[in-house]
């Protein structure tokens, strides 16, 4: 938590209580919105700091500034992501979509939430979204070939 804390310029105590007064709220917003969630997200076993995600993003512009200028793997280091890992870059854009996308939209950009898309009587009827679709869990395990097998891919 020190080093989080660090990253945001912030002590310990004063970072641990936005953190928890953030995901509460950001509770709120999705629980107001039938978006709950119950589980923090997790990439290769290491749980992703939102508070921490959420203002790293904000301080480099948002999600379209973010992913305009290919800044997503410069996070990984944040959360102790290994470069390496493939699909941790885009396991991350998922999380910020699921959890802060329209957060973000509403809370940094000032954007009227009745104009999203996103709002629950519209969805009735419509096909999944990308962030619905997209599983909030990473396990770099999943994607490991047995010794055995590997020979017949090279």
């Amino acid at each position: 938590m020190r080093e989080m804390a660090k990253e945001l310029s912030k002590d310990p105590l004063t970072y641990e209580r936005d953190k928890r007064a953030f995901l509460e709220e950001l509770k709120q917003f999705h629980a107001s919105r039938r978006t709950p969630f119950s589980q923090f997200p997790s990439i290769g076993g290491n749980e992703i700091d939102l508070y921490l995600l959420y203002n790293k993003v904000t301080t480099l512009g948002g999600w379209n500034k973010v992913s305009d200028h290919h800044h997503w793997s410069e996070l990984l280091h944040f959360f102790h992501l290994p470069k390496a890992c493939g699909n941790a870059t885009e396991a991350l854009k998922y999380i910020y979509i699921r959890y802060l996308n329209l957060y973000e939209k509403v809370h940094f950009l000032n954007e009227d939430p009745a104009d999203q898309d996103n709002d629950y009587e519209g969805r009735q009827s419509k096909a999944p979204t990308l962030a619905e679709q997209v599983p909030m869990v990473y396990r770099k395990d999943q994607h490991a070939i047995a010794g055995a097998l590997a020979g017949l891919f090279i």
